[in-house]
């Protein structure tokens, strides 16, 4: 079953270009829409559909957005604000090849790199100032990617309760 996806924000040089490649270096098969408010930023990725939408601060960006995505029976919707914070998640974690995949109404998540999320350490005392604050950066990572998947950008979301 190949899945849909429409990436946002699909251009030279940003997340969007690097998680459409990553997509299409992938074992499993997606039917890849990108957009951006420029057409001619969509020459980066060759053999996709594309879709050109306002930006978004336009007034119909959302409704243009969720037409799209039903046009394309896109399941999920991955904007630059949700590829950003999970690259902070990376960088945060001084981590590698962050992979997450959408099963059954959830988001898996894994990210290769040093113990994560553990406080202890016989190197370093518990009071040192700088071993909380990466402790609290850790989390605060962790929260942000959480803050932006609890949009649940889905074409059914976007359309609100009145479809």
């Amino acid at each position: 079953m190949t899945i849909s996806v429409l990436i946002t924000g699909v251009g030279a040089g940003t997340t969007g270009e690097q998680v459409y490649k990553a997509m299409r270096l992938g074992k499993r098969p997606y039917d890849i829409t990108v957009a951006n408010a420029n057409a001619r930023h969509l020459v980066v990725a060759n053999g996709a559909r594309a879709g050109v939408l306002p930006p978004a601060s336009d007034p119909s960006y959302l409704d243009d957005l969720a037409a799209l995505a039903n046009q394309i029976e896109a399941r999920f919707i991955l904007t630059p604000d949700f590829m950003e914070r999970l690259l902070g998640l990376e960088r945060t974690f001084r981590g590698k090849q962050v992979r997450c995949a959408f099963a059954g109404g959830e988001m898996f998540l894994a990210c290769e790199g040093k113990n994560l999320l553990e406080a202890g350490s016989m190197h370093r005392k518990m009071d040192d100032l700088g071993r909380v604050r990466e402790m609290l950066l850790d989390f605060a990572a962790v929260f942000l990617l959480i803050d932006a998947m609890s949009q649940r950008l889905t074409p059914d979301a976007l359309r609100g309760p009145n479809g």
